[in-house]
């Protein structure tokens, strides 16, 4: 089976053939593209990166212009840490599939991790207009927008998502830190309870909605929250980390104790605190 230009260009080809018995590959070349995109993201998930390649580069000398592939395979090289690679991955593909949503978002999410803003943005706006009521991209476009702090550009963004898919716990709880960089914290609080009705194992989630409680003033609620996702002294430390960020010298200075009661092996952690807001008071006053 022909390869795609773009991959001998790369050197991507012979990736096929890594580590692979004759039987495997003759399977491979029986399986349908759809099975093959499936057994690359599951590959993918479970960190076996090689594999994933294998699998993305299989199913596009089947269909060189598969813009998913194309998208999962430079997300495999992100993931290795090649993100040059990566964004050359992403180029080839789109010489076949210039007009890919999919391709496009791809290209917006790794240049804001690369920290590319203004690049992300730009392809993330031409892969909204191609694909409006997509919620992956626009999640992604709102992201970036946060980011580059143009929250009123974010909010109706993620707004959207929900109403496109109201069980995206994701989408929930990039609202609810939307409004945390508005500060509308009590606003905040109900969109992380809902991410966490749809998703109650993600510590991300949960870490989030205690910070909301923090910095509306709810401590009791706060400390529960970080106790569900961490131990005692961990939750103080986490509550006078927000303390600290809001310049509230005293109840950080108070939050940073309470953690080396707590756990006298946290002193270093919260020794390091205290002497930070020494620090940090002495600028602002």
């Amino acid at each position: 089976m022909k390869n795609h230009p773009g991959m001998e260009a790369m050197g991507l080809s012979a990736l096929s053939d890594t580590n692979l018995s004759q039987r495997e590959k003759s399977g491979m070349e029986k399986q349908p593209v759809e099975n093959l995109l499936a057994l690359a993201a599951s590959h993918l998930e479970q960190g076996n990166i090689p594999l994933a390649k294998i699998h993305y580069l299989s199913a596009l000398k089947k269909q060189p212009d598969l813009a998913i592939a194309w998208a999962g395979l430079a997300r495999a090289f992100e993931i290795e840490g090649k993100q040059d690679q990566a964004v050359k991955v992403l180029e080839t593909g789109r010489k076949s599939s210039p007009d890919s949503a999919v391709l496009l978002a791809a290209l917006g999410r790794l240049e804001r991790n690369r920290g590319n803003l203004e690049a992300s943005l730009a392809s993330l706006e031409k892969a909204a207009a191609l694909a409006e009521n997509n919620s992956d991209v626009l999640e992604e476009l709102a992201i970036t927008h946060d980011l580059l702090g143009r929250m009123e550009n974010a909010e109706p963004l993620y707004r959207k998502v929900i109403e496109l898919e109201p069980r995206r716990a994701s989408a929930h709880n990039n609202l609810g830190l939307n409004y945390i960089l508005q500060k509308r914290y009590g606003e905040a609080i109900p969109l992380f309870l809902q991410a966490l009705r749809l998703d109650n194992m993600n510590k991300r989630y949960l870490n989030n909605l205690a910070s909301a409680y923090a910095l509306n003033g709810d401590e009791r609620r706060a400390l529960a929250a970080f106790g569900l996702a961490t131990d005692r002294a961990a939750a103080y430390n986490n509550l006078g980390c927000i303390y600290m960020s809001e310049q509230k010298w005293d109840q950080a200075e108070n939050a940073f104790k309470n953690a080396l009661d707590a756990k006298p092996s946290f002193y270093l952690k919260a020794h390091e605190n205290l002497e930070q807001i020494k620090k940090m008071r002495a600028l602002s006053d």
